[in-house]
Parts: structure tokens; sequence; C-alpha cells
């Protein structure tokens, strides 16, 4: 019987090897960035920040213009995460930006960047009607909207866009 086929020895031999494989497959991380963002503000999401800009501060009534919003960039991956480019569309633009607005920034697995976006919208944008909650003057605010729009080297989502949105 010595020179026979043997099923049970070879079905044996293909699952030790098959084991073996997937042992090795187990044992190796695959490695990649990932681009998460953060809105500090917390509202209305982590891809929207909302911006407000007040032609004629009220005297007896308070108001807050809120111009500005910083954005978390991080690496939540466990490999370098590149920052190709951040565009923005819309009366929007960076406070205090390196030149090139932040192409070519490198962040490490756990770090981050904050970058900070500042409402420019100058005057009154062409509307239909009132936009906002203000009653008492029927052609009163816009919303202006835009976009932020960050190219990476994140392998599942490289590119994410963020909404931004203007009231004045």
């Amino acid at each position: 019987r010595s020179g026979r086929y043997s099923p049970s020895k070879r079905v044996t031999a293909v699952s030790q090897s098959i084991r073996s494989v997937i042992e090795t497959l187990e044992q190796r991380q695959l490695l990649s960035a990932t681009l998460t963002l953060v809105n500090p503000d917390v509202l209305p999401s982590n891809d929207r920040l909302i911006f407000n800009t007040i032609q004629n501060l009220d005297t007896s009534t308070p108001n807050v213009v809120h111009n500005t919003n910083p954005l978390q960039i991080e690496n939540t991956g466990d490999a370098t995460l590149t920052l190709n480019s951040l565009t923005i569309s819309g009366p929007w633009e960076f406070v205090n930006a390196p030149a090139g607005n932040y192409a070519g920034t490198q962040l490490a697995p756990g770090a981050s960047l904050t970058v900070t976006l500042q409402f420019t919208q100058a005057s009154l944008p062409p509307h239909t009607g009132n936009q906002t909650n203000d009653t008492t003057q029927p052609n009163g605010g816009a919303v202006v909207t835009g976009a932020l729009t960050i190219n990476s080297s994140d392998p599942t989502t490289p590119t994410k866009t963020v909404t931004l949105a203007g009231y004045w």
C-alpha cells in the first residue's frame, strides 16, 4: 500500500498549508491614513460649519458676530496622512494659513491640525426675500453657501467636503 494515493493525507497537507497562510495574514497589519474632521463648535456637524456677519449691530439687543470657525483635521489612521490640497469656494478664506494653504502638510498617526476659516462676505448678497429671522426688514439678511474641499492620501475617502454656510 505504500504507493497508493491517500486523500486524507493530501487534505491534511492542504489544510496545514492554508492554516499557515491565514496565520501569516492575521499577523500582518495593513497600514493606512484616515482623515477625520472635528468641528470644535460641535453643531451642526463635523462636516458643516456655520458663520454670520451682522451689518448693523443692535445696541439694545446684544448681537454676536461669528465670522470665524476652527476645523480640526485629524489622522486617526496608522500611517502618515498627506493633505494634498484644501480648496475653498465662496466668500471664505483661511486665517494665518501657510503659503499653499496647507498643501503638502503631513500628519503622523494620531496627529491633528486646526485650520481656521473666516467668512469674508462684505455686502448683502443678491437674494429674494428675507432669509433670516429678522422680521422688521423684509429684505433683511441672506444666506451664502460654499465649501471646503480637502484632498488627501486617505485611501478610503481621498476627498472630503465641508459645507459652509454664512448668514449676512
